[in-house]
């Protein structure tokens, strides 16, 4: 039961017009009704106080109803601000999502580089291990500086890759 309802039932609903919810088979919907005071109690002409269910608002003036149209016109207006918006978020975060997949695969691509490097690096590192005799020609050797440099590369791209090695 609503304050309206609960004013009604003690005859202190102010005079005005007013939706009612009625218990009629015909009435599936809310009807309009003015209420008047008499003897210091609210009364609706055109129905019976036991058909009346629910009293559920007053009807609005002409200026609150004006206010009101006022009201949704800047509350549609405030929502399709909002909602242009969210549409702009939404394209600027399936372009960070794009971007994000575009470094997702550069990234791949440069760890198998990566790993070429360090590959070709390994075998420098291990041609200075292996040479031990001096019969190789000269352009195959490899000296102690330049295997630890390369063995400096190896370590450097193993921890870029997030590998130990």
């Amino acid at each position: 039961m609503t304050d309206l309802t609960e004013q009604l039932n003690k005859g202190e609903l102010p005079e005005g017009w007013y939706y009612l919810k009625v218990n009629e088979e015909l009435a599936n919907y809310p009807v309009i009704a003015e209420c008047v005071l008499i003897s210091q109690f609210s009364y609706f002409y055109d129905f019976d106080e036991a058909k009346i269910e629910q009293v559920l608002a007053p009807v609005p003036s002409y200026e609150e109803w004006q206010a009101s149209e006022k009201h949704n016109k800047n509350l549609e207006a405030e929502i399709k601000e909002k909602e242009t918006q969210r549409i702009e978020l939404m394209t600027r975060l399936n372009d960070v999502n794009n971007e994000n997949h575009a470094l997702e695969i550069e990234n791949t691509k440069l760890k198998e580089l990566l790993k070429e490097c360090r590959r070709q690096f390994e075998e420098v590192a291990l041609y200075r291990y292996d040479v031990a005799d001096d019969d190789q020609e000269d352009w195959f050797k490899i000296s102690t500086e330049q295997a630890g440099i390369a063995n400096k590369m190896i370590t450097k791209i193993s921890q870029a890759l997030g590998e130990d090695k």
